[in-house]
């Protein structure tokens, strides 16, 4: 009995041990595929967040087209008024200047800035007007939960700070917001070769989102998107 009862005492703690380490195992397992698992659901709703910026841009744009143009042109030192399809000579551009397109086509004096046909190269006007002036205007308000003035606009799609009947219902709160950080102009419709000239520009947007889950961690999303804006839409 004696030699039965000195075996069973390292069975049992081979048997503990393997428990041990599997219980172990289980556990570092269990707690890596929980952080992966939030980290993926984080990702995912920064994604779906920078959506939802992008399609609040893309409806502005929609009913604002116009007013993305001319902020365009004006960032190239171009007039938005002018009719630039009546260019017939493109290496003499004035000519198409009339009575019934009146000028100026370019927005600085001569010698200023030195011009690449009907792009202004290097056109940056110092001081708190320069040439991104009207496009930051046009951006600055595609926020969620942005604040003009004293009043808070876009409320509807801002989630900083979730709602506590929102909050409730989350198994892992989080909070989150999203803003267009840079409006750029790709290009301008302008073909050197043919001398024709659209009034359309390509602009750059680009959306970024922000979102703060239960464990403080910050995770972020970038989306850009071209769109073509011109003067003559509805």
């Amino acid at each position: 009995m004696r030699n039965k009862s000195g075996f069973a005492v390292p069975i049992v703690l081979v048997f503990a041990t393997i428990l041990a380490v599997l219980g172990t195992f289980i556990y570092k397992n269990t707690r890596q595929y929980g952080a992966q698992t939030r980290s993926s659901n984080s990702q995912l709703q920064a994604h779906f967040l920078a959506r939802a910026g992008l399609q609040h841009a893309m409806l502005k744009i929609k009913l604002l087209n116009r007013e993305l143009y001319d902020a365009a042109l004006i960032s190239q030192g171009l007039n938005p008024l002018f009719d630039f399809n009546t260019i017939s000579d493109y290496n003499n551009p004035h000519l198409a200047i009339s009575e019934y397109n009146p000028g100026p086509i370019f927005l600085y004096t001569s010698g200023m800035f030195s011009r690449n046909g009907l792009f202004t190269k290097s056109f940056a006007p110092a001081g708190p007007n320069n040439k991104d002036f009207w496009l930051m205007k046009f951006q600055e308000d595609i926020i969620s939960g942005i604040e003009i003035a004293g009043t808070k606009y876009n409320w509807c799609l801002n989630m900083v700070t979730v709602p506590p009947e929102i909050n409730a219902l989350l198994t892992e709160p989080f909070s989150g917001q999203y803003q267009i950080t840079a409006l750029n102009v790709a290009a301008r419709e302008v073909s050197e070769a043919s001398g024709n000239v659209s009034n359309a520009a390509i602009i750059e947007l680009t959306m970024e989102s922000l979102i703060n889950n239960a464990k403080d961690e910050n995770y972020r999303y970038i989306l850009k998107k071209t769109v073509k804006v011109t003067r003559d839409a509805n």
